[in-house]
């Protein structure tokens, strides 16, 4: 599963899941920039848990897709609850 992130720094994007490749230590793979020098096991098991949650989800949607088709979720209620924790 693909998702995307972008670096404050030097602007590039990439696929998130590079921020906690081995030998990466939450350093943007473009530039190589720290994300935070003080924190940096914090922002790598983050990123791993943003990752695993996103693939969580993934899953838990296509289900509710494929078993009840007649419920519908929300969709800017959950955009918009992400969104809180992440526009910047």
């Amino acid at each position: 599963m693909k998702l995307d992130g972008w670096c404050g720094s030097c602007g590039e994007t990439f696929n998130l899941s590079q921020v906690v490749a081995e030998g990466e230590g939450g350093r943007c793979p473009r530039c190589g920039i720290a994300f935070n020098h003080d924190y940096n096991a914090v922002v790598t098991s983050s990123v791993t848990a943003l990752l695993a949650a996103y693939a969580d989800l993934h899953d838990a949607a296509q289900r509710i897709a494929d078993t009840a088709p007649l419920l519908h979720v929300d969709r800017a209620g959950l955009y918009k609850s992400l969104d809180a924790h992440l526009d910047r």
